[in-house]
């Protein structure tokens, strides 16, 4: 079928009709959706060679790293009221993030940090009140 595709006859056989181009190697197949890659679908989202292709993430990851975000700032900031309300916040956001499929250590360490953030200002405002903070540090 493909005899005479290697000679210099302009991809023409003997009888003057177009000889068939070899088949193209299936290395520019799309896994996605079997098709080729070309121009028509360069820019499709499910390409991973697009510039417009998204991985795509687990549900819920955006509420367990704002969850450890709120945490880390409640653990570090000097203020006990901001340190109580982004405590708080990071607890819900701990806690929405399951419902929302996300289960694991992002999860975890900011339900745990924003536990110790809140509980630390706590603590903090509540020897402020009752003077003890005074008699123990000065």
């Amino acid at each position: 079928m493909y005899e005479n595709f290697n000679n210099q006859n302009n991809g023409q056989n003997e009888g003057g009709q177009n000889t068939p181009h070899p088949p193209q190697p299936n290395y520019l197949i799309n896994p996605h959706n079997g098709k080729p890659y070309d121009a028509n679908n360069m820019y499709d989202t499910n390409n991973p060679f697009s510039p417009l292709y998204q991985k795509h993430q687990q549900p819920g990851l955006g509420f367990a790293t704002a969850s450890l975000v709120l945490g880390i700032l409640a653990m570090i900031l000097p203020i006990p009221v901001i340190d109580v309300i982004l405590g708080i916040l990071g607890l819900i956001f701990a806690f929405i993030a399951p419902s929302k499929g996300c289960h694991g250590g992002i999860q975890t360490a900011g339900l745990v940090l924003s536990i110790i953030g809140t509980l630390n200002a706590v603590l903090f405002t509540f020897m402020v009140l009752i003077g003890g903070f005074n008699s123990i540090f000065f």
